[in-house]
């Protein structure tokens, strides 16, 4: 979205003698806009329906409404409160939704130049600012990167080790990957989850093409 903005828009700013800080949020926030919407949609949907991430951060005791809907599905007495649960889910949704196209609807700035400027990089010339960028920058790096990491490290030895927290290099095999080509009950999961995802895109895709001309 940042690299997509028209960076005439900004030379013109500056030419007109707007300041940096003017140039951020009277001209580059208001355009981000739309983004900052979809963006919020979006976490906000993937945060209701976390599955391992509750339980990860906060134990078992823990509980948010996705993984209580799981756990109440599983028994023939308890699916009745599954659905409610469901629906109260379904109800959230389509309120945030509501919401944020209201606030769509109250002011997004668009650019609408024939021929646009790519953005160019932007130097911070204050030292603290600087100094904040960047810190701010390598720590979401960090934040991003660790996860993926411990997924990788993690896939090379047991659950044993994992849970325990205790690591040796003589634990690290290649086993977990064996198993997940030669053995079809464990390959299976991530065909059918392939197989759901294609699906559910393509179904989505149709009936929002359908409702579009609509």
């Amino acid at each position: 979205a940042v690299r997509g903005i028209d960076y005439q828009i900004i030379e013109a700013a500056k030419n007109l003698g707007a300041s940096f800080g003017t140039i951020i949020f009277r001209i580059i926030v208001p355009l981000l806009k739309p983004t900052y919407l979809a963006i919020t949609i979006l976490i906000f949907l993937t945060g209701l329906s976390a599955m391992s991430a509750p339980l990860i951060l906060g134990g078992e005791d823990f509980q948010t409404i996705n993984p209580m809907i799981m756990t109440f599905a599983q028994s023939t007495y308890s699916r009745e409160i599954a659905a409610l649960l469901a629906i109260i889910l379904g109800i959230a949704t389509i309120l945030l939704l509501t919401g944020m196209n209201k606030l769509e609807k109250g002011g997004t700035y668009i650019s609408v130049a024939k021929t646009k400027a790519k953005m160019v990089k932007q130097k911070i010339t204050s030292p603290l600012a600087n100094m904040l960028a960047h810190g701010l920058a390598y720590l979401l790096l960090l934040i991003y990167v660790t996860p993926i990491i411990l997924v990788v490290i993690y896939s090379f030895t047991n659950s044993i080790n994992i849970t325990s927290g205790i690591l040796s290099a003589k634990d690290f095999t290649l086993e977990n990957y064996i198993t997940l080509f030669t053995q079809s009950n464990a390959f299976k999961p991530y065909l059918v989850s392939l197989l759901y995802a294609f699906l559910s895109a393509v179904i989505v895709a149709i009936i929002a093409v359908l409702l579009s001309r609509i």
